[in-house]
C-alpha cells in the first residue's frame, strides 16, 4: 500500500513536471525562437533546420526503445528478474550495432554533400558540413544510450525522467541565449544543444547505475531472445511509419498540388495540432508499468476498461478546454501572433485539433495492446489510414488547399478511430461504447457551457492586443474548471487536484522553511 501511495505522489509530481517543460517548449516555440533566428539570421537557422532533418532520417530505432519498456516491465511483473540482464545485453549490443550503420550511413551521405546541396552556397556548404558534423557524432552517442529511458519507465523513475527533460530544456535554452546575446552565433547554438543533450543522457546513465543497480550481460548470444525483441519492434516501426505519412506528409502533397501559401497556412495549424497533441499525451506512457500488472493480473478486461476511463477523463479535461479555449479566442492568437495573411489557418487547425479529444483519450487501450503484443492489427489500421489521407490529400488539397489537406486528415484519423476501437473491442476485449459513455456523457454539459458563455465574453470583450487575449483565455479557463467541477468531476478526479494542490503547499513551506 505504501508503494502504491509512494508511486501516485511521484506520478502527480512527474505529471506537473511534464506539463511545465510542455508550457517552457511552447514558450520558446511561439516567442523564443524567433528571436533567435532574428540572432543568427534566417540562413543559419535554415542550415540548422536542414541539418536536424538530415540527421532524423537516419536516427531510426526500430522501435527498440519501446520494446526496451515492454520487455522490462513485463519481466518485473512477471517477477523474472534474472532474465533482465541478459534482455539488456542483447538491446544495448543491437543499438550499438545499429549506432555503427548509422555511422556509415552518416558518413556516406557527408561524401555527397556538395552534389546534394547545390543551390547552397559555398559559405553555407562549409557551415553545413561542421554543424553536421557536430550533431552526427553527438547523436551517435546519444541513440547508443536511448534504452536507459525506457529502464527508467519500467522501473517508474518518473520524476528523474522528467526533471532531466526539464532541465536539458531550461539549460539549453538558457545558455543559448546567453552565447547568442553575445554574439557567438550558429556554432555555439550547436555546441549546447548537444552538450546539454549528453549531459542529460549522462545524468540517466549515472542515475540508472546508482539507484537501479542494472545488470548488463554483454555475453548473452540468444537468438530467439532477438526475434521475440524483433517481433514486437517491426510493428512499432510500421506504426511509426504510417504515422509519418499523416500529418507529415501533408506539405509534400500541397506543393505538388496547391502551392507555397497552402504550405505556409497549413503549416501553422500543424505547430499548433502538435501543442495540442504534447499536452494530450503528456504522461500517458508513464502508465505502461501499471497496464502490465492489469493485463496479466486476474479480471484484466474490467481493470483496463476502469483505469482507461480514469486516464481517459483526466486527458478529456485538459484537450477539452484546449480544443473549446482555441475554438473562442484561435482566430485572435493566429492574427496577433503572426498576421492577418494566416487567419485561413485557423479553421484548419480547429479541423486538426477536434479528433484529438478522441484519440488521446484511449492510450491506455494502445499500451495495453504493446503489453499483449497485439500490434500488427494497429499497424494495418495505421497503414491503411495513411493510404486514405494521401489519396484524399491530394484530391482535396488540389481543390481547396490547406483547407482541403486539412479535412482529409480529419477524415481519415475518424476512419483511424473507428478501426482502433473495433481492434480494441475485439483484442482486448473492452467494451467501448461504454468506455465513451463513461468518459464523455458528464462532460457534455460543461463543454456546452463553456462554449455559449465564452463566446458572449469573445463578443462582448474587444480585441487586437494581448492583454485583452490572455483576458479571455482567463475567463474561459475558469468558466471551464468551475463547471467540470460542479457538474462532472467525481471524487477521485476532485482528489487527485487536490492533491497536486497540498504537494504544491508542501513544496512551498520546505521552501520558506
Amino acid at each position: 500500500m505504501k508503494r502504491e501511495n509512494l508511486n501516485a505522489g511521484n506520478m502527480k509530481l512527474s505529471v506537473i513536471l511534464s506539463y511545465i517543460t510542455i508550457f517552457i517548449n511552447i514558450i520558446t516555440g511561439l516567442i523564443y525562437t524567433p528571436w533567435m533566428i532574428t540572432k543568427i539570421g534566417q540562413s543559419d537557422y535554415a542550415l540548422y533546420i536542414l541539418v536536424n532533418s538530415v540527421i532524423a532520417i537516419f536516427l531510426l530505432d526500430l522501435g527498440l526503445s519501446n520494446a526496451t519498456s515492454r520487455f522490462t516491465s513485463l519481466y518485473l511483473v512477471e517477477r523474472k528478474n534474472d532474465k533482465i540482464p541478459d534482455l539488456m545485453g542483447t538491446i544495448f549490443k543491437v543499438y550499438i550495432g545499429l549506432a555503427t550503420i548509422i555511422a556509415i550511413a552518416f558518413f556516406v551521405f557527408y561524401t555527397f554533400i556538395d552534389s546534394v546541396y547545390i543551390n547552397l552556397t559555398a559559405n553555407e556548404l562549409a557551415r553545413f558540413k561542421v554543424v553536421y558534423i557536430t550533431l552526427a557524432c553527438g547523436s551517435i552517442v546519444s541513440f547508443v544510450l536511448i534504452p536507459l529511458e525506457g529502464i527508467m519507465l519500467s522501473y517508474e523513475k518518473f520524476v528523474p525522467i522528467n526533471l532531466i527533460k526539464l532541465f536539458q530544456k531550461i539549460s539549453t535554452v538558457c545558455l543559448i541565449a546567453f552565447s547568442l546575446i553575445i554574439g557567438w552565433g550558429l556554432y555555439a547554438l550547436v555546441g549546447f544543444t548537444i552538450a546539454c543533450n549528453l549531459a542529460g543522457v549522462g545524468y540517466k546513465l549515472i542515475y540508472v547505475n546508482k539507484n537501479i543497480h542494472l545488470n548488463i550481460n554483454w555475453r548473452i548470444k540468444d537468438i530467439s531472445l532477438i526475434k521475440q525483441i524483433f517481433s514486437f519492434s517491426i510493428w512499432i516501426t510500421l506504426i511509426q511509419t504510417a504515422q509519418r505519412f499523416f500529418v507529415g506528409i501533408i506539405p509534400t502533397i500541397l506543393g505538388i498540388v496547391s502551392g507555397s501559401t497552402a504550405i505556409a497556412i497549413f503549416g501553422i495549424a500543424s505547430a499548433l495540432e502538435s501543442y495540442g497533441f504534447t499536452f494530450a499525451r503528456a504522461f500517458v506512457n508513464m502508465y505502461l508499468p501499471k497496464v502490465t500488472r492489469v493485463q496479466l493480473g486476474d479480471n484484466s478486461d474490467s481493470k483496463l476498461l476502469e483505469l482507461m476511463v480514469k486516464i481517459g477523463r483526466l486527458q478529456a479535461y485538459i484537450i477539452g478546454l484546449i480544443i473549446i479555449g482555441f475554438i473562442l479566442v484561435g482566430k485572435d492568437f493566429i492574427y496577433l501572433w503572426v498576421g492577418s495573411e494566416y487567419n485561413d489557418a485557423y479553421i484548419c487547425a480547429v479541423i486538426l485539433l477536434i479528433p484529438l479529444i478522441l484519440t488521446h483519450t484511449q492510450g491506455i487501450a494502445a499500451l495495453a495492446m504493446q503489453v499483449i503484443n497485439e500490434l500488427k492489427w494497429q499497424a494495418y489500421v495505421y497503414i491503411l489510414c495513411a493510404v486514405i489521407n494521401i489519396v484524399l490529400g491530394f484530391v482535396l488539397g488540389a481543390e481547396y488547399g490547406a483547407f482541403g489537406a486539412s479535412l482529409a486528415l480529419m477524415i481519415a484519423q475518424l476512419c483511424n478511430i473507428i478501426l482502433i476501437d473495433i481492434v480494441y473491442q475485439r483484442k482486448l476485449g473492452l467494451d467501448i461504447i461504454s468506455f465513451f459513455k463513461q468518459c464523455f456523457i458528464s462532460m457534455l454539459l460543461p463543454f456546452a457551457i463553456t462554449f455559449f458563455i465564452g463566446f458572449l465574453v469573445v463578443f462582448l470583450l474587444p480585441s487586437g492586443n494581448w492583454l485583452w487575449l490572455l483576458i479571455k483565455a482567463c475567463f474561459i479557463t475558469v468558466i471551464y474548471v468551475i463547471s467540470m467541477w460542479f457538474i462532472s468531476m467525481n471524487m477521485i478526479e476532485k482528489e487527485i487536484f487536490y492533491g497536486i494542490f497540498r504537494k504544491f503547499q508542501q513544496n512551498s513551506g520546505k521552501a520558506r522553511g
